[in-house]
């Protein structure tokens, strides 16, 4: 089922240097219990393709599509915060907070119910494989692999449709890596997310159902 399209996107940006066409006419659709890998170079819009998939800036030109209604100014909001998770390279973890905290926090925003939240938080720890003595440690005390864990799990106990991963393996070794792929597989393939990841990893690229190449802000098949 395809949940997420986008047609002839277009984003520029505009630098002391000039105009950079970051985009330039991209159209493609992603579908429910998919792994999709996005490839290229450094600067070929990769980054900013996934920026506005996640509702995080909007498009020149163009227009985005989730389950077949254009996403707008009036529900862009709701769209960020129901229907798409996102995991970044730098883990992005709030220091302050446990990994069970940082995981009820997108929880709270999301907007569940308080009665849900703690028992959506250990399943989707629990889902990471991350063991019940951690989840009352802070970032600081987590390694790298167990980091981007919770990471995964606070983008996915809110259930959305898509999750969004920025470079998710980057800063991890190749074990760990190997693991987050695994769970990214699972993600989509048994629990029906579609999972788009931007990466320079070709193991991903690899176990991936299907890759987009980008080059010079165009997509490639």
């Amino acid at each position: 089922m395809i949940v997420l399209s986008v047609e002839n996107l277009t984003y520029d940006y505009v630098t002391k240097a000039g105009i950079t066409h970051a985009l330039q006419g991209v159209s493609a659709q992603f579908a429910l219990g998919t792994l999709y890998a996005m490839t290229g170079r450094s600067g070929s819009g990769k980054s900013t393709f996934l920026s506005l998939l996640a509702g995080l800036d909007v498009p020149l030109m163009g227009e985005i599509l989730f389950e077949g209604n254009s996403l707008t100014a009036k529900n862009l909001a709701s769209y960020r915060r129901d229907r798409v998770g996102v995991i970044f390279q730098a883990y992005n973890l709030i220091p302050h907070l446990t990994a069970m905290e940082n995981v009820l926090l997108s929880l709270e925003i999301a907007q569940c119910s308080k009665a849900e939240r703690r028992n959506r938080a250990r399943a989707a720890l629990a889902d990471v494989g991350l063991d019940e003595t951690l989840w009352k440690k802070y970032p600081r005390h987590l390694s790298g692999g167990e980091q981007q864990r919770v990471a995964i799990a606070r983008a996915i106990a809110p259930d959305p449709h898509i999750l969004l991963a920025d470079e998710p393996t980057g800063n991890l070794d190749n074990e760990n890596s190997r693991n987050i792929v695994r769970i990214l597989k699972q993600l989509a393939h048994e629990r029906n997310k579609c999972v788009i990841v931007v990466t320079h990893s070709r193991e991903i690229a690899e176990e991936a159902d299907v890759e987009y190449r980008m080059s010079d802000g165009v997509l490639i098949g």
